[in-house]
C-alpha cells in the first residue's frame, strides 16, 4: 500500500470525510466546507447575542467580524484572529469550555482563509 492511500485511509478512519480532505488538499475549500465546522463548534456562543458582536452563523457575518474588527484576513491565516484563536495562539483557546477543533477542522479553516475565503 503506498503512502497516499494509507494516509487517505487514516483520515477516513479518524472520521474526516475524504471529500473535505481532498478539497482542502487541492485548495478548493469554500464556505460550504467551513460552515458545518463553525456551526458544530462555535455558534452556540458566537451567534446573534455574543457581547463582542461576533456572529459565526453565516458567511456574511464572519466577514463582518466583531465590534473589535475583522476576525479573518483573506490570504493570511497566520494573522487571522479566528485561526489564531482555534490554534490557541491568541488568548483563550476556542471553543472555550469545549474540546479543541481537530487538526483536520483547523486545516480546513486555514485552507479557506488562505484561499481568500471563497463563498
Amino acid at each position: 500500500m503506498n503512502a497516499k492511500y494509507a494516509f487517505q485511509g487514516a483520515l477516513v478512519a479518524a472520521g474526516v470525510g475524504f471529500a473535505a480532505w481532498a478539497a482542502t488538499a487541492q485548495g478548493n475549500t469554500t464556505w460550504a466546507d467551513v460552515e458545518p465546522i463553525l456551526d458544530a463548534n462555535c455558534t452556540r456562543c458566537h451567534g446573534s447575542s455574543h457581547p463582542t458582536g461576533l456572529d459565526l452563523r453565516s458567511y456574511a457575518s464572519v466577514l463582518a467580524g466583531s465590534n473589535r474588527g475583522a476576525v479573518v484576513v483573506a490570504d493570511d491565516a497566520d494573522n487571522s484572529l479566528l485561526v489564531r484563536k482555534i490554534r490557541g495562539q491568541a488568548g483563550a483557546l476556542m471553543p472555550r469550555g469545549g474540546p479543541a477543533l481537530s487538526d483536520a477542522d483547523i486545516a480546513t479553516i486555514v485552507a479557506w482563509v488562505t484561499a481568500g475565503m471563497p463563498e
